[in-house]
């Protein structure tokens, strides 16, 4: 019953996954902006520095998704596919640490979305798992292994 109510809000974070797919350009160029504010000035842009009130709500409103999502997956942790949630979180790290001297060129742009891709369809197919597949991953992983 747990497991249902957990799966069930993380179709939400697929959902909100495919939305930062879908807004990838948009948001990159809104972080891109947001980190050269802050080099220059040395401080956060508040509400009122942001180009539009369209950035401002986006970067707001997919921040708080990606938070969202953050804590969504550390709950991961604690259920029977937690070695997905932590091989995705030690991804994200390696990631993180390949990508910071590219940030945003086109290496970094190409990784970044990879990675979301990647983590759109690992959320989806244990969502998918949960409810209807059932497949027991570890035991599939030791076999092949």
């Amino acid at each position: 019953m747990i497991g249902h109510i957990y799966y069930t809000i993380g179709l939400i974070v697929v959902l909100s996954v495919l939305s930062m797919i879908m807004k990838f350009n948009k948001m990159n160029s809104i972080k891109e902006w947001f980190d050269k504010y802050k080099k220059i000035t040395g401080k956060e842009p508040e509400k009122k520095d942001f180009r539009s009130k369209e950035e401002n709500e986006l970067y707001t409103g997919l921040s708080t998704l990606g938070v969202f999502e953050f804590i969504w997956a550390l709950g991961g942790l604690l259920t029977g596919s937690w070695y997905i949630f932590l091989s995705l979180m030690i991804y994200a790290i390696i990631i993180g640490l390949i990508i910071k001297p590219f940030r945003y060129t086109f290496i970094g742009t190409l990784l970044s979305i990879h990675f979301l891709i990647l983590k759109f369809f690992v959320y989806l197919f244990l969502v998918i798992n949960h409810f209807h597949l059932h497949y027991d991953i570890l035991g599939i992983v030791k076999q092949i292994i």
